[in-house]
């Protein structure tokens, strides 16, 4: 095994901005919307994610506030990143050829982030959306997280063929 470069992680970061930033856009719709229909708010579901800063109190907020729902959005775009990181990583060290690969790689990251999200990571500093969301909603949630990496990928080799 090779050691990896510090280039093919800067060049894995400047990547996920574009898919880190797409996911987070996709599944932070299908969070509001499911929000709307699950707990009767468009905005519990994103302002739960500020519980990494104001507790408890952020699972309890409903309407719009830049408080709760500007920084619940900031904290999951920023761990949205994160995780598009270690995919576009993962897409770098080995290319997936086709669509349904692509698919299956951003499916697999999506899967790794819910079960790292469930498993070790402190309550405090889960998503805190599982909270006003049913499980077929959050299936849906990371879905589309999913669906926001696969498609950044397809449009940038699109976008920039190889020669």
């Amino acid at each position: 095994m090779t050691a990896l470069k510090t280039n093919s992680w800067k060049n894995a970061l400047g990547h996920a901005l574009l898919s880190g930033g797409l996911a987070s856009l996709c599944s932070t719709a299908v969070i509001a919307l499911r929000s709307r229909t699950d707990a009767g708010s468009l905005f519990s579901g994103t302002n739960a994610t500020s519980q990494w800063v104001w507790g408890e109190q952020a699972l309890h907020r409903h309407g719009f506030s830049a408080r709760h729902t500007l920084l619940g959005y900031a904290i999951h775009h920023a761990c949205s990143i994160m995780w598009a990181t270690i995919y576009e990583r993962w897409l770098a060290a080995n290319p997936a050829a086709d669509p349904t690969a692509v698919l299956k790689r951003a499916e697999a990251v999506a899967a790794m982030a819910f079960t790292i999200d469930y498993t070790i990571t402190p309550p405090r500093f889960r998503p805190g959306y599982e909270k006003h969301l049913k499980p077929a909603s959050m299936t849906g949630v990371y879905g589309a997280f999913a669906f926001g990496l696969a498609l950044a990928t397809l449009w940038r080799r699109r976008m920039l063929p190889s020669r």
